[in-house]
This record gives C-alpha cells, structure tokens and sequence, in this order.
C-alpha cells in the first residue's frame, strides 16, 4: 500500500539503542571477568550472560569495547516491539549495518501469509545470516542485551535458527534476566555455549572495595567491606542503592548504623531503598522523576515537553552525576541520551500512578507530541486515548510500516481504537486492509477495503475511494470474484488517483478486459500502467509484480512483447537503482527466452534471477517462477532424470520447510500443476495418477477446497489420460473457443493442442492437423515456439512433420522440429550475423554436428569435464549434459574415450 515514505530497511530503529551505554567515572573495572569473557569469545560461538535485574550485566557488556579492541562489537538493546518478526528483524539489521552498511536486504522483502509466518521468518534470518557471512571477514561480537524482553515464540524460534547457523567468525553474546527457550541444553552438549550467571557477576569483598573506600573514600573497615558483601551478596544495584545511603551517612558512626540496619538484600528490597532515594532528592526532582518515567527514552526535549521545565538538561547531568540508576548513550553528534534502569522506572511508574494517576493521560499526550519516531508517538497517542491523533498518525505512516513488516503491531493498534472512531476515518480502515493485504489474507482485506472505499465515498472523498477501489479491485480479482472486481476497477478509473495507484488501477483493469476479451483495450490499459511503473519505486513495483504477473501472463496474445517492455524497467535502471526489480526482470526475460525456444537463454536466466533474488533477500515471486522454471526446461529438453531430481527436491523442501497455508499451497499447487502438464507431455499418465492425488492431499492439509483451480485444472488433464474421445471433445471444443476470444495460451497446455492429442489417439490423423494447423500459425506469427515444446513430443512431433512435409509453415516446423530433437534446423539457417552456420561431418554416419556440438566435443576429446566445458564456454552445466548427451548419439559412442576417438576420426580432437 504506497501510503507515506518507505522506510529504508532498518532506518526507523532508533541509534541510542545500537551503542553501549556510556560508562559512569565511578563505574568498577572487573578485569577478571573481562578476561573471562575474552576468553569465551575465542572459544564459545554464543555467550549467555543470565541473572536477575540488576545484578551488572549491561555494565560488564558496554564494557567489552574498550577493553576488547580487537573485537569489531555490534551492539542491540533489544525492546519489548521486537516481539513483532519485521521489527525484529529490522533492529539486527541495524545493528549489524553498523559493521557493514550494505547489509539488510532480508529485510526489506520479508513478509508473507501470516499462516506460514514462521517459515517466511526462518527464511528472513537465514538469508541475513547469509548476508553476515558473505559481507563481514573478520571475527566480531553481536551483543544483544534485555533479550528477555522477547517472548514471542515465532522471533525466539528465528533467533535459535539463526544461532544453529551463525558464520564461524560472529560471535553472540546474550544478556537476560533469565533463560531464553532457545534449546541452550542442545548449544551445552556441543560445547557451543559459554555461561556467565549471577554468582559469577557478583561482587567480590576485593571489588566492593575498591568501589567504596578505593573510589568513593568511606573508610570502611575490613569486617564492615564483610558485612556488605554478605547482606547484599555482591548484588550490583544493592551495592548501588547503599552507595547512596552511605554517602549521605557524614560520620563513621553513621555509616555503622545505615549498616546495622541493613537487611538482607533482595529483589523486594530495592524498593525500599529506591523509596529512600526518591524521598532524600528535592520535591522538584522528585516531580521531574516521576513525570519523566513515562518516556523510554530521556532527551531534554522530551523531558522539557513532558515536565515544563525548561532546565531540562542540567536536571538530566545532575541526576545522572547523582548515579540515580541512569544510563547514556551517546546520541547523534555530541548529545547524550539517557534511560532510568528497568527496576528504577518500574519504581517511579509505580509511584506515579499511586500518586497522580489523573496525570498519566496528559503526561503521555505531552510525551507524543514531542516524540520524533513514529511508533511510539503512536504508542503514547493511544496511552493518552488521543485516537483520533494516534489515527491520523497511522494513516501517515501505515504504508510504511507495512511495507517494513511491522503490520502485526499496526493491526493491534488499530484494532485498539475505538470502533466509533474507526468509522468517521476510512484511510484508517484502508491502512488495516492493506496489512491484511500484504500478508495474503484477502478475505479479511476486502473486507476492510470494502468497508474504507464506502466510507470515502459517504464522505465526498473520490480520491480517497478511487485508491481504496484500486486495492479492493485487485483483492477481488485474486479472489476470482471477478464481477465485483470489473465494479471496483471502474470506480478507480473514474477517479482522480494519481501515480502508482493510477498504474495498478490500469495493470488491474487490463487484465479483467483480457478476460472479457477486449484485447485492443487490455492493451490501452497495459501500456498506461506499465508507463506509469517505469518511473515508480522499484520495492512497490516489484511487489505488485509478485502478487499479478507469472510465466504464463507473458502467453496473453502480444503477452511477449509486454512481458519484455516490463522486465526492461528494472533490467534498464542504472546499477544499484533497480532493487529488487533486477531479478523480477531477469525471471520474466527467462520465461520470454522459453516461450521463443531460446534454451540456453532462458536457462541460463532462470539461475541469474535465482542468484539476484539471493542478493535481494529472496523475492518469493522470482524463487517460485524460477524454481518452476528450471526442471520444466530439463524435461522439455528430454533430460528426464535431471528434471525429475529437481521436481522432487522442490517438492520436498516446500513439504518441509512451508506448512499449511495460503502461500505455502501457492507454491505446491503450482508445482504439482505444472508437474502433472509435464508428465502428461512426456507420456508418463500413470504418473499424471500420481500427481493428481499428491494434489489433493496437500490441498486437503491446507484446508483447500477439493474443487479449486488447481485440481480443476489437473482433473482437465486427467479425463483426457482416462476417457475417450467422444466424452471429453465437447469439452475441448468449448475450451478452444474460450481460449482464443480471450487470446490466452496457457502454461498448461494449449485446449487446441489437447484436442489435437485426442484426435491422433483416436487415429483422426486428418482432424488433428486440422486442429493443429491454427495453433502452429499463431506461435509462428507470436514468435512462440517454445509452446509448441509445452503440447509434448507424442502430438508435436507428428503434427509438425505432417505440416513440414505438406510445406506448411514449413520453414518454423523445422525450427521448432530441431528444438524437440526429432530434425535439424535446415542447412541455410543462418548464424545471428547472418552467415549460414557450418557444420562438421561424421564419417560413416548421416548425421553431423553443429558448431556448438563441435566446441564442446573438442573440448571433451581434451580431457575437460562437463563442469570445466561449462565454465570455459559460460554455460550452465545442464547445457553442456545436453550437448554432451546429443553428441554422444550422434557418434554412437558410449563412453568418452569414444568420443574422443571418434573425435580424432572428425579432426577434433
């Protein structure tokens, strides 16, 4: 949804929480356990540092920089929104750009079916863990401290796949009040886990010492450093708290008493010492405390509009000198921004809303209206009950935060307004059906769609209901509810949207008149939109091509040509401008280099998007149409076992890695479909039995019905395999006629080219070229023979060679003949600079060898292996099996020693 500016990747997390705090003068170095984690760094790829609030954790990990510079340090203080997967993964991208600013791909394409959350998350940390690997050299630490404010199980199970596979050279260390679920029993039995726990950060009667006599010169005796160390049993804040006590104690004799009556310290204690410390500070700084404790994040301007005071920074410097259980983090250029421990502002909130709780809505209303990032001005708007200023303020950014994956947290901020409220401001309700949107949740979307485009409309809004038509226009289509859609479409058209909702507007309305089959005017509409892509946003272009565009869109009548004027808009963008455009490009162009019986090419394309779509963080419309891609060429191309390897190594990783859910059956349905086409071609119907059902079963795991598209389409094929002629021709006829007043050819098979298969099963030879002959003159007037690959070499090949014999679009019969392997190109055709392509004779045989056959085969006869001739000739491997395979029959050899002996015979070798 194109509302308000996209955040660049992890650009909204805040900088303070990507440095350590500052460390106080008074702050005690504890080399021992400096060195100790030192140590773990080297040895242990994870180091958890598990004890209770205020035991020394942060202060022993901010710090590692200065006495570890050998060790590059990322730092995240984590936050209770990292329990949300994008906002998380945003924070690690943060963090880890500090190290490498090209990092953070992963997160700018995270996002999918909520059902299938898990998996897209796993996915999104495997590829940053990827990114780390490839963009960092050397060793570095990444300290996550407060992890323990993270409870959600999706992020805890993406940060223990993350830890399964960190590079050799990162090294975690993880800070919380207590153990994550992360499988540490398994981490301890490898001896992958270092542990500091709280007897080890405690402090020794030397180092409370040094803290109290060394460094803050009270002159207690040995027995009374005793006394302390037991009562507070070397808990950091406790020694802390007293600090504070004994520093107020003027006299010896004082210090005694304060000590005389110091209890056992525990967590209920602080409290108690904490109420000691707010009552000894003047009223003034009590009320500037207490007032302040709403904010996360203390800067005099916060604190100035929080508390009135203009002072607001010396306050901050003093009470930070007064070591009232503050930490700084060095801000942008030379300010400083400080936090109140958890237990200490837990404290002051508590005694605030004890004290003054008529305070707490203007307090937080103050504290928005101050704040600069937008999530917790949202945050503080809703604590206020500001809807309608918490509204206005996700209507502006709502777009933004989705796109950033951070639609989770949006939905429940939303979803906590008021319904009275949520009614008077449908921009509001479009922001939540496009989060719903996003994540492929269409039913809910139109719902809330819907809803926003009426409420625009009652109020006058007509761009305000043309961009909530274009949304639910798009939805509806997905939907296959295809009349509403025409309904929608035709609001947004009549509307004055502008822009990138213009173009999805007209790519939306291009596709419901190829439909209907108006052509000239689906084209208007096509041309119109993608004019208005070429100048958009490549991140929001390349995601309306994930959700509308796919390999068999490019088979529309003209679909070619389109199909390429569009891949050009990221394939033509200058180097680093193209984003994630680049590989949806380079995936189209494979599909325009198969349907043109450009092999190599579209082989050899299909591996480059996967590669770009690697770089890109993984674009799921490119790895699916890719992944699709690459065995349905094998197979074609006659190399079965390759295909057939590929087919079920993708079968079983969607099996493993994606359970049920709307993106995950997207994904195995269009492999199960086109699977079931490619057997069918190949002749294997018993297999055709097979896919059907394996079909049926995922859809019935997924909870699918048992009579969408995707089994519609594979019962299609499988009346043809199991019933005769007279049953299914009607059927045929029908579909025949469909296709072609919509100008459709589809991926799966051509209802002309079934009907033809018939025929010549039934022994109609005559009909089928009949039927044939149409479809023969549009692929060569489209310039499409690769579809004719897609009918199967069982009704192809005779067809094409009845036509070729009879001179009937003889000269593109021949082509498309070479291509399945049954002929070879005739010997005129010529080279792409227009001289005829030579040839190399074999002895003794009919047969001869093309120039590339030729190449390959002197450079086998040479000793080079496939992979090496790949390399050299820059081809991908499966090419050179192709050629190798080709000449080895042509030869009649078996072995390479043959063919290299035969190659001699040839001159070659």
């Amino acid at each position: 949804m194109p509302t308000g500016t996209p955040p660049s990747g992890a650009g909204w997390v805040l900088q303070t929480r990507l440095r350590p705090p500052r460390l106080r003068p008074d702050v005690v170095h504890r080399p021992r356990l400096i060195s100790h984690v030192s140590e773990m760094l080297t040895e242990y790829p994870v180091t958890l540092v598990s004890a209770p609030a205020g035991s020394g954790k942060t202060t022993l990990l901010a710090g590692l920089p200065a006495c570890c510079p050998q060790w590059p340090i990322a730092w995240l203080s984590v936050e209770s929104d990292d329990n949300d997967p994008g906002h998380f993964l945003q924070s690690l991208t943060a963090a880890l750009r500090r190290l490498c600013p090209e990092i953070g791909v992963a997160v700018q394409s995270f996002g999918g079916n909520r059902e299938s959350l898990d998996v897209e998350f796993r996915h999104a940390m495997r590829m940053l863990v990827h990114e780390v690997a490839e963009s960092i050299d050397e060793p570095f630490a990444f300290i996550m401290d407060d992890l323990h404010l993270i409870t959600a199980p999706t992020v805890l199970a993406g940060l223990e796949y993350m830890i399964e596979r960190l590079p050799p050279h990162m090294h975690l260390l993880l800070s919380t009040r207590h153990d994550p679920p992360i499988g540490l029993a398994r981490l301890r039995v490898r001896h992958q886990l270092a542990e500091l726990r709280l007897d080890d950060l405690r402090f020794t009667v030397d180092e409370a010492a040094t803290l109290l006599n060394a460094m803050l010169n009270l002159g207690l005796t040995a027995e009374q450093l005793e006394m302390v160390a037991a009562r507070t049993e070397g808990w950091a804040a406790g020694l802390s708290l007293l600090v504070s006590s004994l520093r107020r104690a003027r006299t010896a004799d004082d210090r005694r008493a304060v000590l005389a009556h110091l209890p056992e310290m525990d967590r209920h204690v602080f409290h108690f010492l904490a109420a000691e410390v707010l009552h000894n500070v003047e009223p003034d700084m009590q009320q500037f405390l207490l007032r302040t404790s709403v904010l996360s994040e203390l800067t005099p301007a916060r604190c100035r509009a929080v508390t009135g005071r203009e002072d607001a920074l010396p306050v901050l410097e003093t009470l930070y000198g007064r070591n009232l259980f503050m930490s700084a983090t060095e801000g942008d250029g030379k300010t400083w921004t400080y936090r109140y421990h958890d237990l200490f502002r837990e404290f002051l909130q508590q005694q605030l809303l004890w004290s003054s709780p008529e305070l707490l809505p203007e307090l937080h209303r103050r504290a928005a209206e101050a704040e600069t990032v937008p999530t917790r001005r949202i945050q503080h708007f809703l604590a206020a009950s500001c809807w309608d200023e918490a509204a206005e303020e996700m209507e502006k950014v709502g777009g933004s935060l989705i796109r950033g994956g951070m639609d989770e947290p949006l939905r429940r901020w939303i979803e906590s307004i008021p319904a009275h409220v949520r009614a008077r401001r449908p921009r509001l309700t479009l922001v939540l059906g496009g989060s719903f949107s996003q994540r492929w949740n269409w039913a809910q979307a139109v719902v809330h769609l819907g809803e926003a485009a009426r409420g625009f409309a009652a109020a006058g809004d007509r761009l305000g209901e043309g961009e909530a038509s274009t949304y639910l226009a798009a939805t509806l289509r997905n939907l296959g509810r295809y009349e509403e859609a025409e309904a929608a479409v035709a609001v947004a058209l009549a509307s004055p949207v502008w822009g990138i909702v213009s173009s999805q507007a007209r790519w939306t309305a291009s596709m419901l008149a190829r439909r209907r089959g108006e052509l000239v005017l689906a084209d208007s509409y096509y041309h119109e939109a993608v004019e208005g892509f070429a100048t958009h946003d490549a991140i929001q272009v390349a995601t309306l091509v994930s959700q509308f565009a796919h390999g068999g869109f490019t088979l529309e009548t003209g679909g070619v040509p389109r199909m390429e004027r569009f891949a050009g808009i990221g394939l033509s963008r200058p180097a680093g401008t193209a984003g994630p455009l680049l590989p949806v490009g380079t995936a189209l162009m494979a599909f325009v280099n198969l349907w043109r019986g450009k092999w190599e090419a579209a082989m050899d394309g299909a591996r480059r998007a996967l590669e770009e779509s690697r770089r890109h963080g993984h674009i799921r419309w490119v790895d699916v149409s890719a992944r699709l891609l690459l065995p349905a060429l094998l197979a074609l191309s006659g190399q079965d076992e390759d295909a057939d390897m590929e087919f079920e190594r993708l079968l079983s990783e969607l099996e493993q890695e994606y359970g049920p859910g709307v993106f995950a059956m997207h994904r195995m349905s269009a492999t199960l479909q086109l699977l079931t086409r490619i057997r069918f071609v190949q002749g294997r119907y018993d297999d055709v039995r097979a896919c059907a059902e394996r079909l049926r079963r995922a859809c019935a795991a997924a909870g699918q019905s048992g009579d969408g598209p995707a089994i519609q389409t594979v019962d299609a094929i499988l009346r043809l395999v199991n019933q005769p002629l007279a049953t299914v021709e009607p059927d045929l006829l029908a579909r025949v006629g469909a296709q072609e007043s919509a100008g459709l050819i589809t991926d799966t098979g051509t209802a002309r080219g079934l009907l033809a298969y018939m025929y010549l099963r039934d022994g109609r030879t005559e009909e089928a070229l009949t039927t044939f002959l149409p479809l023969l003159a549009t692929c060569e007037r489209e310039d499409l023979p690769g579809v004719l690959l897609f009918e199967g070499r069982q009704v192809a090949g005779p067809m094409l060679q009845m036509a070729l014999e009879r001179g009937l679009h003889a000269e593109f019969a021949s082509r498309v003949l070479g291509l399945l392997g049954e002929a070879e190109p005739s010997g005129d055709e010529p080279e792409a600079d227009g001289r005829p392509e030579q040839r190399f004779a074999i002895p003794g045989s009919v047969e001869f060898l093309t120039a590339r056959e030729a190449e390959i085969l002197s450079l086998l006869a040479a000793g080079m292996t496939n992979k090496a001739i790949a390399a050299q000739l820059f081809l991908s491997p499966f090419t050179v099996k192709r050629h190798v395979a080709n000449v080895f029959a042509k030869l009649g050899a078996s072995t390479r020693t043959e063919a290299a002996a035969r190659a001699r015979e040839i001159g070659l070798g």
